[in-house]
């Protein structure tokens, strides 16, 4: 019996050091589904080179292979740019398929016959007593093998017969706005002890083989509402036992993101993730604190913010799954030691600073997540939009940039489509500079608009480029004619911010339109007047196509003459009165 341990052992032991079968992509995208459907909703994605474990124990349809991913079984489409492989060592437990067994100990008299939890059973005539249930945890569906444990009694013939039948069992769970159906089944064991001769010293009572049945708690993606909890039910001879699953929150859903996040995603080399009302890009090059914001900014976000112990935890997870590196977040004390703010301008509800204290580093006011250290916080220079300060290096870091998930465009369903109206009735002037400097023209009411994709420029210099042709920066009255520069925009430059006419720039908080008309209207990003660049110098106000439309306001940047635009500087929309005689229509 030793012996049969020993080699029990070594299996084991050679099963862990073992290389896994996995998928690669090699797509640039890859979709991932929980069923085998085109029409199904993805619940993620593999970007290019991910390679995730293989499930090749779970029945799939032609063109399919079964995956682990977050704890799931999950499903993609198999083509030229997909590949089965080897990957070495054990599969990443971010992805695994988690079963856990629990049972009450059970005492019997045992011969354990072939059954079909086995691949290749060997019958073994042995004596058991109590027993500890086993608990395994395995990345594929349903496969348990029990060792039976050598014991020593005093026997005298006693027949007996034991039947154990596990029934199925079955978990649904109702999700909002998706419904989804997860099933978790027991393979039926039957097990049939032959007359022995056999006597067990316990108590002079008739010998009682009581199984309780196993509980099985399925690993659930969380829903993005509140969910109704359900319960399953196990039958079996014994009185049934209930799992109650908790609502939460649903995550990994990028098909939710903004479809301009993909293409930065994709232009980045990073990894693309969704949680709760939230999308987030970690991106993988190193830069200094400030520069991360900057980047944040550029794209309609900010640094992530971190209001809950589920974002923490979703946070620590995507980092660790990817890079693992220390990565910068949205917090920092610029503007007050020890007062610690974040970028979006949010109230700070939540901290997870080591030993529950915030550091108190004079030279060092902005933090970052070590994922080394259990996801805590710590502080550290924040540098400066170059990435160095004074000639010397300073410290970068990875960042997460976050988004917010929009759904006011769901409403009552209507889209306005307005096309780029026509543009005939712009003055000669501006249509002859469009020409010339690949300007695009749109024409809405009384208005003609150009979009310049090829400058890149300061927002005094974009205003002033305006002026030469006889307009302003765009200055947008309604929602009706914001709705039209947005879809204008999403047409011809989606994944570029571009200025416009507010600003504040002759008193802090009060804007005005360079043109002099009144502001009748704003469509402010949630959190723009967050002040971690210091107050006074976020004045001139950005059009984000790629945020839904949304303004921010930025430094303006600065033109020189000798050295050109410097600072922040993008391209611009210019705003013209349309030529005389033209009747508009819009």
């Amino acid at each position: 019996m030793t012996f049969l341990w020993c080699l029990v052992s070594a299996a084991v032991i050679a099963t862990a050091a073992a290389d896994y079968d996995c998928l690669c992509n090699y797509n640039v995208e890859l979709e991932v589904h929980n069923e085998m459907t085109d029409s199904s909703t993805p619940v993620g994605s593999l970007y290019e080179f991910d390679c995730k474990e293989q499930l090749p124990a779970v029945t799939v349809n032609s063109g399919w292979a079964a995956i682990a991913f977050e704890h799931n079984i999950r499903y993609v489409k198999t083509g030229p740019n997909t590949e089965t492989q080897k990957c070495q060592g054990n599969p990443p437990d971010s992805d695994k398929v988690i079963i856990t067994t629990t049972g009450s100990p059970v005492t019997t008299t045992t011969t354990v016959l072939p059954n079909t939890a086995t691949a290749k059973p060997t019958p073994k005539a042995v004596s058991s007593t109590t027993t500890p249930s086993t608990v395994t945890t395995i990345s594929i569906p349903t496969t348990t093998t029990t060792v039976p444990v050598p014991t020593t009694t005093t026997t005298t013939p006693v027949p007996t017969t034991i039947t154990t039948t596990p029934q199925p069992t079955l978990t649904t769970v109702t999700t909002t706005p998706v419904p989804t159906t997860y099933t978790t089944t027991t393979t039926s064991t039957t097990v049939t002890t032959p007359p022995m001769t056999t006597t067990v010293t316990t108590t002079p009572v008739p010998t009682t083989t009581t199984t309780t049945p196993s509980t099985t708690t399925p690993m659930i993606t969380r829903p993005a509402l509140t969910l109704t909890p359900s319960t399953t039910t196990s039958s079996t001879t014994n009185p049934p036992t209930t799992t109650t699953v908790q609502a939460g929150i649903i995550s990994g859903h990028t098909n939710l993101c903004p479809v301009a996040l993909k293409s930065f995603t994709s232009q980045d080399r990073g990894a693309l993730a969704q949680y709760d009302r939230s999308c987030y890009e970690l991106v993988p090059h190193a830069t200094s604190w400030i520069a991360a914001e900057n980047d944040c900014k550029s794209k309609g976000a900010h640094l992530v913010q971190i209001n809950t112990q589920g974002e923490q935890d979703f946070i620590y997870d995507l980092i660790k799954r990817n890079h693992n590196l220390n990565t910068w977040i949205g917090l920092h004390d610029m503007n007050h030691e020890t007062t610690y703010e974040w970028t979006s301008g949010e109230t700070v509800v939540y901290t997870n600073w080591l030993h529950g204290l915030a550091p108190h580093h004079s030279a060092q006011d902005c933090v970052y997540l070590n994922p080394h250290d259990g996801g805590h916080w710590d502080d550290g220079d924040c540098g400066s939009s170059s990435g160095f300060l004074f000639g010397s290096s300073i410290t970068t870091r990875p960042h997460i940039c976050q988004y917010e998930i929009d759904t006011s465009a769901q409403g009552n369903g209507t889209v306005n489509h307005h096309g780029d109206g026509d543009t005939h009735m712009c003055p000669s002037t501006v249509i002859q500079h469009a020409s010339r400097y690949h300007g695009i023209l749109g024409q809405y009411g009384q208005s003609c608009y150009e979009v310049l994709p090829r400058y890149d420029v300061s927002w005094t210099h974009g205003e002033q480029l305006c002026q030469q042709e006889g307009g302003h920066l765009a200055h947008i009255a309604s929602a009706d004619e914001q709705s039209f520069v947005q879809e204008f925009m999403t047409n011809h430059m989606p994944t570029h911010g571009a200025w416009i006419g507010l600003n504040d720039r002759a008193s802090e908080g009060h804007f005005v339109w360079s043109s002099g008309d009144a502001v009748a209207y704003t469509n402010w990003a949630k959190g723009h007047t967050g002040n971690w660049d210091s107050p006074g110098r976020e004045d001139c106000a950005l059009f984000l196509p790629y945020a839904n439309g949304h303004w921010d306001d930025l430094p303006c940047g600065s033109s020189s003459g000798l050295f050109g635009d410097t600072g922040e500087s993008h391209p611009i929309i210019c705003q013209f009165g349309l030529s005389h005689g033209s009747s508009a229509v819009g």
